[in-house]
């Protein structure tokens, strides 16, 4: 009899020790899931705001396409006009690329 007691009693020890390591398990995947849910909520915001941005780019762009649609459909002096436009946006951006690819170089 006295055996039985012993014995239930390292039963119902261990027993309490697995509940409370199961208990710390449990805790600590609760933190992760926590923990996971901030980091998704964190990503939808800033995909959403990079959703935003793109959508307001893409109607810059719209916007000046049509308007040099329309400056291409209008007469010929506004051609003339839009090839020397176009040559020194060229330019000035051959001459940026030059700029930072030397500063580049040199750091």
């Amino acid at each position: 009899m006295r055996g039985d007691h012993m014995s239930d009693g390292l039963m119902e020890s261990d027993n309490r020790q697995r509940t409370d390591r199961l208990a710390q398990k449990i805790s600590s995947l609760k933190n992760f899931a926590i923990d996971i849910e901030t980091e998704t909520k964190e990503h939808n915001r800033l995909l959403e705001e990079v959703d935003n941005d793109f959508d307001s780019n893409l109607g810059f762009l719209t916007n000046g396409r049509n308007r040099v649609n329309r400056l291409l459909q209008s007469n010929r002096q506004n051609r003339r006009f839009m090839c020397y436009l176009s040559l020194i946006l060229t330019s000035i951006f051959i001459f940026m690329y030059y700029l930072i690819t030397k500063s580049l170089n040199t750091s």
